[in-house]
């Protein structure tokens, strides 16, 4: 694929990121808004979790079949329909909520259609950048992307519960589907025009083929495989957070809702200062070494939760948990993305994703059951012991300090040059480098 080369991030990069910016507020307003209207109609949280877990499984099943998309078609185009579908499923519901209909079924149909639209979306998210910017600019834009999601969900909070109190679930669903509309509108003003490997012809056979594709390069290059088990896990052991963060405020500290509220906005905010210092913290630490710092840091304040009384402490805590997660997620997107290939960017990205990520249902499925039996505390102690036991894991990964320690430009180079296999099966394979466990 081709794009119009910007200097720096350009117009297109942020053109782009500001679009979604207004997604992911009324993204953030979406969530507030669906629940306090399920709530209000049945007065139940089962019923919210009726919807929820079957559109979550969805979209991340969905990711990974519409990869090869991504690859084959123009992404700024599937980003927009991505967009657009979920402008007309968000104001459908909009629609039903302002006219006081309440329909179950409905509701879990178009939430689901809904799915559809984010997972298009989601696979060509992250893909699209670099044709954005120029490949020495990969990086910085990619920290910037990480820094921006935060920043929409904070916004996203605080618009969403004035939107429900002034205006209903009705009004709030509402705004999000203009959201969508300016993230389509701003999305369709890139300039960039990526050129189709193959505009005509595409067939069944041929989608299929590129699935499979994706799923082999994922699995034949070890890096990435072990990227994306290591996510996997990670997301299991973590899942449990959201949750038991709930019982930590009602139950444990006895605090009003508002706590919890402020400990979400603790993790964002800590998003966005890690993102903001990380280029210093590069200054002194090798990105491999800030990856595990940042991995087993989580897992310690996960584990030290439960004793953190009061308001200012538990705060403190969410707020260095989003830093550690942030400092550790921005190097390990962002060199990944820079060693993969363009033309296979989209299919792997969305494969990786959906391995990190699928687990994470039956660890919030798990979270119920450890509470009950093993209690908040404990559970939070087996959450953060096993994040922080995993994040030794990664001096598993081969050649884990070789790759994400390179440059950029070696980085790029980095996985055609030490498996080929995984994109040309007739050629030979230089030895990788053995820094990791090897080491």
């Amino acid at each position: 694929m081709s794009r119009t080369p910007s200097p720096g991030l350009g117009r297109d990069f942020w053109v782009y990121r500001l679009g979604q910016l207004a997604s992911v507020i009324g993204d953030a307003a979406n969530k507030l808004a669906l629940a306090w209207w399920i709530l209000d109609a049945t007065g139940s949280a089962t019923t919210m979790a009726t919807v929820v877990a079957p559109v979550t499984f969805v979209q991340l099943l969905l990711t990974p079949l519409f990869g090869p998309i991504g690859d084959r078609c123009s992404r700024k185009r599937i980003a927009m329909l991505g967009d657009g579908w979920r402008l007309v499923t968000t104001a459908a519901l909009a629609m039903m909520a302002l006219s006081g209909t309440f329909h179950l079924g409905a509701v879990i149909v178009i939430s689901l259609v809904h799915a559809v639209g984010s997972a298009l979306f989601t696979s060509v998210s992250q893909s699209i950048i670099p044709q954005l910017v120029e490949p020495e600019h990969v990086e910085t834009a990619i920290v910037r992307d990480q820094a921006i999601t935060p920043v929409g969900t904070i916004i996203g909070g605080v618009v969403g519960g004035m939107a429900i109190s002034i205006l209903g679930p009705g009004g709030a669903l509402l705004i999000d589907a203009g959201t969508f509309l300016l993230a389509t509108a701003a999305t369709a003003s890139i300039a960039a025009t990526p050129v189709p490997v193959s505009p005509h012809g595409y067939s069944t056979r041929m989608w299929l083929d590129e699935l499979k594709q994706g799923f082999r390069v994922v699995t034949t290059i070890r890096v990435e495989l072990g990227v994306a088990i290591l996510a996997g896990l990670l997301n299991l052991a973590l899942a449990p957070l959201d949750i038991a963060l709930a019982y930590f405020v009602k139950e444990a500290q006895h605090q009003p809702a508002w706590l919890l509220g402020l400990l979400e906005t603790s993790i964002s905010l800590g998003a966005i200062l890690g993102a903001m210092s990380i280029g210093a913290m590069q200054r002194y630490l090798r990105k491999s070494s800030l990856i595990f710092i940042g991995i087993a840091t989580s897992g310690v304040v996960t584990m030290l939760l439960p004793w953190m009384y009061g308001v200012v402490l538990p705060v403190l805590a969410l707020l260095t948990f989003g830093v550690c997660v942030i400092v550790a997620n921005i190097p390990l997107r962002s060199q990944t993305t820079i060693a993969m290939p363009d033309e296979l960017r989209s299919r792997a990205t969305s494969v990786r994703t959906f391995i990190g990520a699928i687990a994470a249902p039956a660890g919030i499925a798990m979270t119920g059951w450890l509470v009950t039996n093993l209690g908040l505390e404990a559970t939070l102690v087996v959450s953060g012991g096993a994040v922080f036991a995993l994040s030794f894991g990664l001096f598993l990964i081969p050649s884990y300090r070789a790759f994400f320690d390179a440059s950029a430009a070696d980085a790029s180079r980095f996985y055609k040059q030490y498996y080929p296999q995984a994109f040309a099966s007739s050629e030979a394979s230089p030895s990788a480098p053995r820094d990791g466990a090897a080491a």
